[in-house]
């Protein structure tokens, strides 16, 4: 589910609150396994509507986030910032009317990695759960650069850039499911497959019609059949 926003830059809490809201009336909160999000989506509004509808979720914040301590605030920075990589420190706090915790962790690059959740588990969990987070990224990824190019159009209309892109993501649930039948080759030298998920499945698209384009139709009416089932 999305919004067109008429604006650069992110969405605010108020255009968030009102998609997951969409969602909830088609799907309902219980649907949602856990929400995951980089350091530009904060807020406290955000943070208290998510806790009371008890929505899973995964964050990560800013080194400089406020955490009161005591009488004092202190900088998140401050907690954990000792953190070597590999080491790993989870805090429990009250705050936005519920009880949240922070694991923190430091990358092999050298950055601070501190990951809010509503969930009680243990800090390595937590900080791979919110590792999940990438998948975003590489949808998007597949949506332009490294796949098929969305930016590259020159639409302006609302509703045919809409169209466009629920086509493509209709074409990446399709080349997902073409990948994900086959083993995909192995490459020892680098220590991972060949290919993608994804582009193993748009070199089998690009099999199936360049001989029929009949029965690609069929075969990937297939593959949603026994998706749905």
């Amino acid at each position: 589910m999305f919004v067109e926003l008429n604006k650069a830059g992110n969405s605010n809490t108020k255009e968030r609150i009102d998609l997951l809201e969409k969602f909830d009336k088609v799907f309902g909160f219980h649907r949602i396994r856990s929400l995951m999000a980089d350091r530009e989506f904060v807020g406290e509004k955000w943070f208290k509507m998510l806790n009371k509808n008890d929505i899973p979720y995964y964050i990560r914040i800013k080194e400089n986030t406020l955490l009161s301590w005591g009488e004092k605030t202190v900088s998140a920075k401050n907690l954990f910032g000792h953190l070597q990589e590999k080491q790993t420190r989870l805090v429990e706090k009250q705050m936005y009317e519920g009880t949240v915790y922070f694991a923190g962790t430091r990358s092999k690059a050298g950055d601070l990695v501190i990951v809010m959740t509503n969930k009680k588990l243990k800090a390595e969990k937590i900080l791979a759960r919110y590792r999940q987070r990438w998948s975003i990224e590489e949808l998007f990824r597949k949506l332009k650069a490294s796949g098929f190019h969305w930016e590259n159009t020159h639409m302006k209309k609302s509703e045919r850039l809409i169209t466009l892109l629920i086509i493509l993501c209709f074409a990446l649930l399709i080349a997902f499911l073409l990948g994900k039948k086959d083993t995909i080759p192995w490459r020892k030298t680098i220590g991972y497959p060949l290919y993608s998920v994804f582009k193993q499945g748009l070199k089998n698209f690009q099999f199936l019609i360049s001989h029929s384009l009949h029965d690609t139709i069929n075969f990937i009416l297939n593959l949603l059949n026994r998706l749905e089932k």
